[in-house]
């Protein structure tokens, strides 16, 4: 084990681990999992990106509650199955997340969600060349 920082895109961290946002039977149960496993680095679906969750606390989402706490966020593009589907969400999570940082996925097996390497290369340049941290 090393205690010398994790160097990200140009971001130092502490932990290594990126941990996932979903799959947690609720909001207190995945805020639990981050602290216990002392990551920094928490990947979030663009599909569940609340983008009319603002400041109101009635309109708590996982993206604000997260940002709260000072996790970084990293949007994912899972659930796409083309490119054009994954450059779309990466955009609207940049909009929505105000990062330029992304995990990009594209999903060329339904059944066992193995990717479309060839998709997913397409997406890659095409992120790449528009700013994107991939």
């Amino acid at each position: 084990m090393t205690n010398d920082p994790f160097l990200l895109a140009g971001k130092n961290f502490e932990s290594r681990l990126l941990m996932g946002s979903s799959g947690f039977s609720s909001q207190q149960v995945m805020m639990q999992a981050l602290i216990e496993s002392r990551a920094q680095i928490v990947t979030v679906a663009v599909r569940r990106i609340n983008l009319q969750a603002g400041k109101d606390a009635r309109n708590l989402s996982v993206q604000n509650l997260l940002r709260e706490k000072a996790y970084t966020l990293l949007p994912n593009t899972a659930g796409c199955y083309t490119a054009e589907e994954a450059v779309f969400a990466a955009e609207l999570a940049r909009e929505a997340l105000q990062t330029d940082w992304v995990k990009l996925e594209v999903v060329g097996e339904r059944e066992t969600l193995y990717p479309d390497a060839a998709e997913l290369l397409r997406a890659a340049e095409t992120l790449v060349k528009k700013g994107f941290t991939v």
